[in-house]
């Protein structure tokens, strides 16, 4: 952060941290937390043999290591692919979010998770 932005500062930045200490990813200076290792969920044989298909949105939280720690399903599909979805999601692997002085920090943010049948 440049002096001048710093100069404009009515409070010290380490106070400007949301309540529970999660920023949300994209707004104030805090910038996206970026996949690295993000595979796929697989469908259950049940999902596939009813042919479901869809966008399971979760809405998780990235900690500053890059990890999810915390993942509720926010618009359901199907019981099993939704139960898929945070399975999967809950094992990726991100680069964490940044706030403006270049630290990472927990943020949430939406993760839609599709499952598609070719």
């Amino acid at each position: 952060m440049t002096d001048e932005i710093k100069s404009h500062l009515t409070v010290p930045l380490g106070l400007l941290v949301p309540m529970g200490g999660i920023f949300r990813g994209g707004e104030g200076g805090v910038t996206l937390p970026r996949c690295e290792h993000c595979p796929n969920p697989r469908y259950t044989k049940a999902a596939s043999n009813r042919r479901v298909q869809g966008t399971v949105v979760l809405s998780v939280v990235i900690d500053p290591k890059g990890h999810v720690s915390d993942a509720f399903v926010y618009k359901k599909l199907d019981p099993d692919l939704d139960r898929r979805a945070v399975d999967a999601v809950r094992g990726w692997n991100l680069t964490p979010a940044m706030n403006v002085d270049g630290k990472p920090v927990s943020c949430r943010v939406p993760i839609e998770v599709t499952f598609r049948l070719y």
